[in-house]
């Protein structure tokens, strides 16, 4: 029988709502919390110690880490600044994308190319950026885009998903935003 002290061998107070957790391959632990008005990301090493906190005004959608270090996130609160940030690794910001809002999941390409869904007023879209903030791809797939992660090939392709009305759609497209196929479900029961 192992020991339980032996499984968890540190805690770490958050005083709020706690968001999904990733950790990159050294062991640190990257979440947002929100504490009434006050919302921040927050990076733990392995051992529980926290080396930075980087407020972000609204709660925040699963961040993504790169190997460098560099953390991508969106926000998806009310209020305050919608955009996708990149932070360096030392925690201080590297570039926002503000064009986008509700970002709840991010794919990261091989080439460190974030791939997210995102409301625009009523229009769901697709954004690719360049790993230096600037603009690759904008695609709008109308409505019912916005919940689900890209999912992005060896090759660059994209495929997405919507649900739309009881539909289900597939989607694939070219690593420059030309669409390659969709396919459909009609009568699915939820997403």
């Amino acid at each position: 029988i192992t020991d339980i002290a032996t499984i968890s061998s540190w805690s770490f107070e958050a005083i709020g709502a706690v968001g999904q957790p990733v950790a990159d391959a050294d062991g640190n632990i990257y979440f947002g919390t929100t504490n009434g008005s006050s919302h921040q990301l927050i990076k733990l090493n392995k051992n529980g110690v926290k080396q930075w906190e980087y407020a972000t005004n609204v709660s925040i959608g699963t961040p993504a880490v790169l190997s460098d270090g560099t953390v991508y996130f969106g926000r998806i609160g009310a209020g305050g600044v919608l955009a996708f940030t990149a932070l360096n690794p030392d925690g201080s910001k590297k570039w926002d994308y503000n064009g986008a809002s509700t970002v709840k999941t991010v794919t990261v390409s091989s080439k460190g190319e974030p791939h997210f869904t995102f409301q625009s007023g009523v229009q769901d879209k697709l954004a690719v950026l360049s790993p230096d903030g600037s603009e690759k791809i904008s695609l709008i797939n109308g409505t019912g885009l916005s919940s689900f992660s890209p999912v992005v090939l060896e090759n660059g392709s994209i495929i997405i998903t919507s649900y739309v009305s009881g539909n289900q759609f597939l989607s694939a497209y070219s690593a420059d935003g030309t669409q390659l196929w969709q396919r459909f479900h009609t009568g699915a029961n939820g997403n």
